[in-house]
């Protein structure tokens, strides 16, 4: 969006500060510390005008939440608006309780509603059937924008890095940036 020259919101709905569970040292509260700075970071890289609104809704709970971040997105959201969320059909709990929560938004403030697959990369082969392809548009990327996009996945240390004290890998493992740095985004609409 930011070649556009539209305004960009975001709305941050979890801190992402259940990743490291059993991890003595990432503790939920210095996780959404952390994770709100890679954030801040990787955004002021991506966008130089944008807004972010910290929503805090814990992490692996959004589906409880999902009416009244609706509520809060509906109120937040003008006709005509292009709302990006996660695929209903993502994989992940909280990534799915986001579109459905964004989607009706969307349609009650008459807005323009796409969606991104993020988690569902892992599991769904487009030759298979299980991802729609039929809705799939590829939006290429410049390579300074592939090049700034990399810079601010790098910004995300805390998912880039193996958790040394609980011997587990990175969240985000070397086949998940293969998909994140891919020369063009996808979106489904």
């Amino acid at each position: 969006m930011s070649r556009s020259g539209c305004a960009v919101y975001i709305w941050a709905v979890t801190d992402g500060e259940a990743s490291h569970a059993e991890s003595p040292s990432w503790t939920k509260e210095v996780l959404a510390k952390v994770r709100t700075k890679e954030s801040e970071q990787a955004l002021a890289m991506l966008c130089s005008a944008y807004r972010r609104t910290r929503l805090a809704i814990p992490d692996g709970a959004v589906t409880r939440y999902e009416d009244e971040l609706g509520s809060i997105l509906a109120a937040s959201f003008n006709p005509g608006d292009i709302v990006f969320a996660p695929w209903d059909l993502d994989g992940h709990p909280d990534h799915e309780a986001v579109s459905r929560a964004s989607r009706r938004a969307a349609d009650l403030r008459q807005c323009r509603f796409l969606e991104i697959p993020i988690w569902g990369w892992h599991w769904a082969d487009p030759y298979m059937g299980n991802f729609p392809l039929h809705r799939a548009v590829a939006i290429m990327l410049t390579p300074e924008e592939q090049r700034v996009k990399y810079k601010a996945i790098q910004a995300f240390q805390s998912q880039l890095q193996p958790d040394h004290e609980t011997g587990k890998p990175a969240i985000l493992p070397d086949y998940a940036l293969a998909r994140l740095l891919r020369p063009y985004e996808v979106l489904l609409r």
